[in-house]
């Protein structure tokens, strides 16, 4: 799994406070109500991906990309949510960002794996992970919160807040595609990209 975020060299003021003070109501609730939509068909492609996986050891061509697609949504919405990307975050599964990239290279998983994950996942891989993944987001909302003031005085986005949000959104995206069957290797704790 690869996901970089571009750093942007500066940041709108104007932008900022649009997000922050009405970015629920123009950004955050639009988007979760069409991406809940969108969850029903992205756990169809997880089914049909678990059971042909199962049934052929194949990963279906559509279902990774829409798996991959659905997963790219929802970072990019994350990115705008916490101020890290100026724009607005593009609506759909088969939209691109100036500013984000997210791949899985296609890969025909492990039969045994695959079963292990999709009957013990949430508790071997989900719980340990989001329990130690918490803490980090808990200093993420801190950072978010520093980020901001600096954003709104300098315009600019301090580099080493910006490179620790984008791990702990890899970290996430890392987790959700393990359980996805879009990487076969245990996700590791951390936020790097490897």
């Amino acid at each position: 799994m690869r996901l970089e975020v571009k750093h942007q060299q500066q940041y709108s003021r104007s932008e900022l406070l649009a997000r922050s003070i009405l970015g629920p109501l123009y950004i955050a609730i639009p988007h979760v109500i069409v991406l809940a939509f969108v969850s029903i068909a992205a756990f169809y492609h997880y089914l049909r991906a678990t059971f042909t996986i199962l049934k052929t050891g194949e990963y279906p061509e559509d279902s990774h990309s829409f798996l991959t697609s659905y997963l790219h949504w929802a970072a990019r919405l994350h990115l705008r949510v916490f101020n890290m990307n100026d724009g607005y975050p593009n609506f759909g599964v088969k939209q691109n960002d100036p500013y984000l990239s997210l791949e899985y290279k296609k890969q025909d998983p492990d039969r045994t794996k695959t079963l292990l994950r999709t009957v013990f996942g949430v508790l071997y891989i989900f719980i340990p992970h989001i329990i130690v993944w918490l803490f980090r987001y808990i200093i993420t909302l801190v950072g978010v919160l520093i980020a901001f003031f600096v954003v709104l005085f300098t315009g600019k986005y301090p580099a080493g807040l910006h490179r620790f949000q984008v791990g702990t959104l890899r970290w996430m995206v890392r987790v959700l595609g393990s359980l996805f069957h879009l990487e076969d290797s245990y996700p590791a704790f951390s936020g790097s990209d490897r």
